[in-house]
């Protein structure tokens, strides 16, 4: 379990919604849980930049955007140990998701998933990662 370069994007609109995606039930992680609009691992070579850019492309179909660096964190489970790059986009986005990573994505509002966390819905990652950068993400708003 050598660290390793991740990133995650949150994606939010200015009605304070941010954008979920549902994992396919075939996924490693999280399967059929609501998570973060994109995540994925920095490739050999790749800047985070280049990684959250990337993944966000493959993702989701997001290409036009600016991304905000919020932070990083440790993320250590019995799975993995990764450096996780956060990163923000805040506008207004037309999304053409890959299916074959996940099955659902739509819009929800903060309040909405803040009155929903610890019930299931969401991954264990996501809850914890929105708490440790609510205050951030707010303040892009």
């Amino acid at each position: 379990r050598l660290l390793h370069p991740a990133v995650h994007l949150h994606v939010m609109d200015r009605n304070g919604r941010i954008f979920l995606r549902r994992s396919a039930q075939r996924q490693n992680s999280c399967p059929g849980l609501w998570n973060m609009a994109v995540e994925g691992h920095v490739l050999y070579g790749e800047t985070v930049m280049e990684a959250i850019l990337r993944e966000a492309a493959d993702g989701i179909g997001l290409g036009d955007f600016n991304p905000v660096a919020i932070g990083s964190y440790i993320h250590d489970s019995d799975k993995c140990r990764e450096l996780v790059c956060v990163f923000a986009a805040l506008g207004h986005f037309d999304f053409n998701p890959g299916l074959d990573k996940q099955v659902d994505g739509r819009w929800v509002d903060l309040k909405e998933f803040e009155k929903n966390t610890g019930k299931g819905v969401f991954s264990p990652v996501l809850v914890s990662e929105y708490r440790r950068v609510r205050k951030q993400l707010v303040s892009l708003l």
